[in-house]
């Protein structure tokens, strides 16, 4: 997974090195929003695939990335329960910009079955973190957003820093919005 979110990031920078992104607001998406874009885009693809990760990705614009719940840049993998086939799209600025398909993750079992069962978003979720996550600088800019299938329920990440500057992340329960204590997260794994 490391290895799909670095190669994200080195996509996100030759892209738009060549493509000359700019930094309008308006390109900025919430993780549902980047959620139904990708998809949109997977059914296309195979009717039968699910999401099984996605996760926001820096870019070049400064600490106030993702202040509000939202970014420019996603980085995601649908999978096909029960087969080995998977993809991985790159999302920049609303737009598909990279695609790989791939049969890495034979085992995929951790999918998330429906987008309508996450009832909380980025957006939302911000502002319950605020007081205990500043914003990353350095690797990590900003805020970050993660969703994935935990063991009985979709677990988002808002990642940041704490009063020390040191990266940190807060766990929460997509469907509920319940903050989740990580010690809980290791025993379940």
């Amino acid at each position: 997974m490391i290895t799909v979110i670095t190669y994200g990031i080195w996509l996100y920078k030759t892209d738009s090195e060549q493509a000359g992104i700019h930094n309008d607001e308006h390109f900025e998406i919430s993780l549902l929003d980047a959620y139904k874009i990708g998809l949109s885009k997977a059914n296309h693809w195979d009717p039968k695939a699910k999401l099984y990760l996605i996760s926001s990705v820096d870019s070049d614009f400064g600490p106030e990335q993702g202040i509000d719940g939202k970014r420019r840049y996603w980085n995601m993998i649908f999978a096909v329960p029960g087969s080995p086939k998977s993809i991985i799209y790159t999302l920049h600025d609303r737009e598909i910009i990279n695609t790989i398909p791939t049969t890495d993750m034979t085992s995929i079992n951790e999918v998330i079955d429906s987008i309508d069962a996450i009832k909380f978003d980025s957006s939302a979720l911000i502002q319950k973190v605020q007081s205990d996550l500043m914003p990353a600088k350095g690797w990590a800019t900003g805020y970050h957003f993660i969703l994935s299938r935990g063991i009985d329920f979709d677990l988002i990440e808002v990642v940041g820093a704490d009063k020390e500057g040191l990266l940190k992340k807060l766990y929460f329960n997509g469907q509920t919005g319940e903050s989740i204590n990580p010690t809980s997260l290791q025993v379940m794994k």
